[in-house]
């Protein structure tokens, strides 16, 4: 008989006295890391307008097609902000589940998408509507 300190497959083999098929299941941790902060100069984003601004401030002068979340809190108070993708010069492709990744470790309850061209902040309410749609 081996000891105390038997791993789960080897009692089920013991036990039955066939191998039965076990899948190994990975224990893992999904940490958000501080890259930094940014100033805003209102309290509660009240517009649409307040929101591309954030994102317009946060992306700055990029050669690159960049899609942002803006992730907010009941009060529509800014609580994280995220490149989740950067394309190529004419293409983004996102997933919702990259999207809804940070929101969902964030706390958050609400966000803004936004999707920045080479010459300017867009937001896309299209591909917001299809969350709340798909839900």
């Amino acid at each position: 008989m081996k000891g105390i300190f038997l791993f789960k497959e080897e009692m089920i083999m013991e036990e039955n006295q066939k191998k039965l098929p076990v899948k190994r299941i990975q224990l893992v941790d999904v940490v958000l890391e501080r890259k930094g902060s940014q100033l805003f100069s209102g309290r509660r984003v009240r517009s649409p307008e307040d929101g591309a601004n954030i994102i317009r401030d946060f992306i700055g002068d990029s050669d690159r097609e960049r899609f942002v979340v803006l992730g907010m809190s009941t009060k529509n108070e800014p609580q994280v902000l995220q490149v989740v993708h950067t394309g190529l010069i004419n293409a983004s492709i996102v997933h919702p589940r990259e999207v809804m990744k940070v929101l969902i470790t964030s706390n958050c309850t609400c966000c803004i998408v936004g999707h920045k061209h080479r010459i300017m902040v867009m937001l896309d309410f299209n591909f917001t509507s299809c969350y709340y749609g798909s839900a």
